[in-house]
């Protein structure tokens, strides 16, 4: 999610006046367990954007083996007051 939110910042426009905002995460998945000594490897593949809302398909590995996947939503709302 914060690489998604990252990703989300470096895209968005105007983003000083705006709010990042975790919106929701779908089709978790659990593959295998992380250990510690495991470098765990993050990628975000940006996928729409809509209205105020970023969607992101991500997978993380280790040792190049998929550990875990998910969708991940990013909103952005103005800032106010």
């Amino acid at each position: 999610a914060q690489a998604c939110g990252i990703a989300a910042f470096a895209l968005e426009k105007n983003v000083n006046d705006k709010w990042l905002l975790f919106a929701g995460i779908e089709k978790a998945r659990f593959k295998r367990p992380v250990v510690p000594g495991d470098q765990l490897v993050i990628d975000a593949e940006y996928v729409a954007h809509r209205m105020n809302v970023w969607s992101f398909s991500t997978t993380a590995t280790v040792d190049g083996k998929l550990v875990a996947q998910a969708e991940i939503r990013i909103a952005t709302v103005p800032k106010t007051g």
